[in-house]
């Protein structure tokens, strides 16, 4: 008798939940694979962040940055809240919000990755702001105003 009539055909109850697909509990005893793309990535952000780090550090704002802040600074006035949104994102308090969405669609292993890559990035964000320690728009341009409840190095 063949191997597939001693099972049964693939419908068949006979065939047990072992033979058709892991349980939820097997994945997550899975080792965790990464595709080897992340390393370039984690190495092109440090090249960004370096290179960042450089450009700001210099005393003086070059004329593409300066352009550039003027751009954004001068957009108009009904943008200011997807703007806020975007910058917000950025924010500790955006870390346990994109979590818990991960957790209420049931993929643990992406919430704590989340959580923890999130938390490294902010914390990463503080230090590197500490060492460039370059000052806000308004001490480095003219012009600038900022809005009353932006206090410099928040």
């Amino acid at each position: 008798m063949s191997r597939l009539a001693e099972r049964g055909p693939p419908s068949s109850p006979e065939r047990s939940r072992d033979e058709t697909a892991p349980t939820p509990a097997a994945q997550d005893a899975s080792p965790i694979r990464r595709h080897p793309g992340d390393v370039v990535r984690v190495v092109v952000g440090g090249v960004i962040l370096a290179v960042s780090a450089a450009i700001a550090a210099a005393e003086r704002v070059s004329t593409f940055e300066r352009d550039l802040f003027r751009l954004v600074d001068h957009l108009p006035s009904v943008l200011e809240i997807p703007i806020i949104g975007v910058v917000q994102a950025g924010a500790v308090g955006a870390v346990p919000v994109c979590a818990a969405v991960a957790l209420a669609a049931r993929r643990p292993r992406l919430a704590r990755d989340l959580a923890v890559s999130g938390t490294a990035t902010w914390l990463l964000a503080k230090v590197v702001k500490e060492i460039v320690s370059r000052a806000g728009p308004d001490a480095l341009l003219s012009g600038v105003i900022l809005p009353d409840d932006t206090q410099p190095g928040t």
